[in-house]
């Protein structure tokens, strides 16, 4: 078929190895059978004949157990039945490549232990190789790992059932220019320089990917998954441990520039929300990259946990509410009067009184914070020093708030 799993170079020729295999498990069940007595004989045939199950292209039948060491029945397997299947599959010349699920390829291998779609040493320059990818989503088969550096797919179209699955695809320099990908998991994904301009990219799994340098001019990026990491993230993380600092600078200014690219395009696409969020991210890797004892260092993680690089108005409530309370607390335990006197704690008073005078330090750290200033409490002593700095915080808390939030707005 033109959809074939493999390219003719690598033709399957495992039916004659498969009918050798069955009829060694023949031969062996009807020996077993021979020695044993007619009543076990008849029970173990009748569950024996009920364990076959035919296989396509194939014009024996095969018992269940052999089937799953072949790794034709796709069902669960144990780790030690795993480890069988391995030792079967390369027997019989199976692909090496391990996915995630601990299963290996069902293809052939070739040469050096991979099929044609693993093997990264195999240009993908035939010119039916997007025609077989188109196969094997409309299939719904896995392309989990495959290979695809600098292939030519252009219009490529992988409408496979609930999304094709192409985690861990290494698609560095490849051409997918107008491609439809609706649906896609990309997940882990190599798309270093990969062209992507005017594909169809909505829905999509791109977390853990390799966005550098990518091409993602005219892009159709609706409702993608991002994630909260990229695959630079995962090389920090191992560089950090290996203890090469040196690496572990150069791969986040990699990744500065990966969140800067993907804030551009979403601001020439019109999506302000996520645009916002990969300028958040931006300054956080930006902030990282400065000296670890550093005054510059301290000051953006103070502006980061105040308003979010003003982009999280509700950091900036968060924080005033927090400063008007602690400065509340402060008051409660200074000398500030109030119409009928010391509204702060005094021994020998009841728990709910001391709920009240609380109460009315709030109130207090609320006007003194919006610049209010009804007059009808006044700081005394080192309360007045709290409130004059409570005052300036304040105001330019208001301020931030609105520009905060009208930056958010706008958008």
């Amino acid at each position: 078929m033109a959809w074939g799993p493999y390219p003719p170079q690598f033709a399957p020729q495992r039916r004659d190895t498969i009918k050798q295999l069955i009829n060694h498990d023949f031969d062996h069940q009807r020996r077993g059978l021979r020695r044993t007595s007619w009543a076990f004989q008849g029970r173990f045939a009748f569950r024996f004949l009920f364990r076959f199950r035919s296989v396509k292209n194939c014009e024996t039948i095969v018992p269940r157990s052999r089937l799953n060491d072949l790794n034709v029945v796709g069902i669960k397997t144990s780790r030690l039945e795993l480890m069988k299947q391995q030792k079967a599959k390369q027997k019989l010349g199976f692909c090496h490549y391990r996915k995630r699920d601990h299963r290996f390829c069902k293809e052939e291998a070739g040469p050096s232990n991979l099929c044609y779609w693993h093997d990264p040493d195999q240009a993908k320059d035939n010119p039916k190789v997007k025609e077989w990818l188109e196969g094997w989503a409309k299939l719904g088969r896995s392309m989990e790992g495959f290979a695809l550096s600098r292939a030519d797919l252009d219009g490529l179209h992988l409408l496979g059932h609930g999304g094709c699955d192409a985690r861990d695809a290494d698609l560095n320099h490849a051409s997918l220019k107008g491609a439809h990908l609706f649906h896609i998991n990309l997940d882990g994904a190599n798309l270093f320089k990969a062209d992507l301009g005017q594909a169809n990219l909505n829905n999509a799994v791109l977390s853990g990917t390799d966005l550098l340098r990518a091409n993602l001019s005219e892009a159709k990026l609706d409702h993608v998954k991002w994630g909260s990491k990229f695959k630079q993230d995962q090389r920090i993380k191992q560089a950090n441990k290996a203890g090469k600092p040196e690496e572990v600078r150069q791969i986040r200014e990699e990744l500065e520039e990966v969140y800067r690219h993907l804030k551009q395009v979403h601001e020439q696409n019109g999506h302000f929300l996520m645009a916002g969020q990969f300028s958040h991210r931006e300054m956080v890797v930006r902030r990282k990259l400065m000296p670890l004892f550093s005054v510059q260092r301290f000051t953006s993680k103070l502006v980061d946990l105040i308003s979010g690089y003003s982009e999280k108005p509700s950091r900036v409530v968060l924080s005033s509410m927090a400063v008007i309370f602690m400065c509340a607390v402060v008051y409660f335990f200074t000398d500030v009067q109030g119409a009928q006197g010391h509204i702060g704690y005094t021994p020998g008073l009841s728990l709910s009184q001391w709920v009240e005078r609380l109460g009315d330090c709030i109130y207090f750290s609320v006007v003194t914070f919006t610049t209010l200033g009804y007059g009808d409490m006044t700081p005394r002593g080192w309360a007045k020093a709290v409130a004059a700095t409570e005052a300036f915080g304040g105001a330019f808390g208001m301020s931030l708030f609105v520009v905060t939030f009208a930056k958010r707005m706008t958008r």
